[in-house]
């Protein structure tokens, strides 16, 4: 969907005056631009030209090597980055305008999008899971809600700009050392990033950020279906994980040990917990509890190596 020419001054793009034309979805030259050029590595060529985005002019850097141009999207290095095969010659006029027209009017509709500052939340599946909305003269609010995490509604968010990438930090659930929600939103892309690290990372999450708002009933019935989702996929892991204590805690003298000395690697998948191991009649229970009930932290349950056991009553 993306088509370019890099039309280069006198024998090469080391000489004086190249220009730059590129047109793809809602990003564009708007005709032959000029560009800078730099040999930063042997064989490797960048060219700094203006771009146009959603929301306004940016200085785009292509990387020209070999038989591939790569123009990074997002601000962190190696993250949505539009790659295009790189072909010597010219390029056929009417391919290039019809690019154009496709691209003016992509730009033209994302434009008017960024302008509304209303965005929905969409993961890979086309499943909503939050919403953004992006006013001129407030902070923006956030909501995020599927079996991940979870604001319980509309948050107001602290809001920083990184290149074409606009951050925005919120409250969020669980908050298992005092840490916040971020989001990274490409305007190049539409992709809100969740990070996983500060470098780009195969754990980080992307969802599209698709324009439009989201109505009270449709947010108040996603919540809801999150909230079941989450509680139930918590009851599976956590249940199986104290059977498997319950089961091993016992030592060859008959001694219920605490989870601790059982595999202390589970401090990370724990936190946030409170997990004793007791002795109830020859044989070992762990009880779980959340020292905070939140998101993904909210059940409270007692776990026999047959299984849930029964809650012990509250004393009278």
């Amino acid at each position: 969907d993306t088509l370019g020419l890099v039309r280069a001054g006198g024998t090469g793009c080391g000489s004086s005056s190249p220009t730059v034309e590129l047109h793809g979805p809602a990003l564009s030259t708007g005709g032959p631009v000029p560009a800078q050029v730099a040999e930063e590595a042997e064989g490797q060529v960048w060219l700094y030209f203006p771009l146009q985005t959603a929301l306004g002019e940016a200085e785009a850097a292509m990387r020209l090597q070999g038989a591939q141009a790569m123009l990074p999207l997002g601000a962190r290095q190696g993250e949505l980055e539009l790659r295009l095969d790189r072909v010597e010659g010219g390029v056929d006029a009417a391919a290039l305008r019809d690019a154009a027209t496709r691209s003016a009017a992509t730009l033209a509709q994302a434009r008017d999008a960024w302008a509304g500052g209303a965005f929905r939340l969409v993961q890979g599946d086309g499943r909503l899971v939050g919403e953004v909305l992006l006013r001129p003269d407030q902070a923006p609010l956030v909501a995020v809600y599927d079996r991940t995490w979870w604001t319980g509604g509309l948050v107001w968010s602290d809001r920083a700009e990184d290149g074409p990438d606009i951050l925005l930090s919120f409250p969020v659930e669980p908050a298992l050392r005092g840490e916040e929600g971020l989001l990274r939103l490409n305007v190049p892309t539409s992709t809100a990033v969740v990070p996983a690290d500060v470098l780009p990372t195969e754990l980080d999450r992307r969802l599209a950020l698709v324009p439009g708002v989201v109505t009270d009933a449709e947010r108040e019935a996603t919540m809801a279906a999150a909230r079941v989702e989450a509680d139930q996929a918590e009851a599976d892991a956590l249940v199986g994980l104290a059977r498997v204590l319950a089961v091993r805690a016992r030592d060859e003298e008959g001694v219920c040990r605490p989870w601790q000395q059982v595999d202390p690697t589970l401090a990370e998948v724990l936190v946030g917990y409170d997990v004793q191991v007791e002795d109830d009649g020859g044989r070992c229970v762990v009880d779980v509890e959340p020292e905070l009930p939140q998101h993904r932290r909210r059940l409270r349950v007692r776990v026999g190596p047959e299984g849930v056991l029964p809650a012990e009553a509250d004393p009278p």
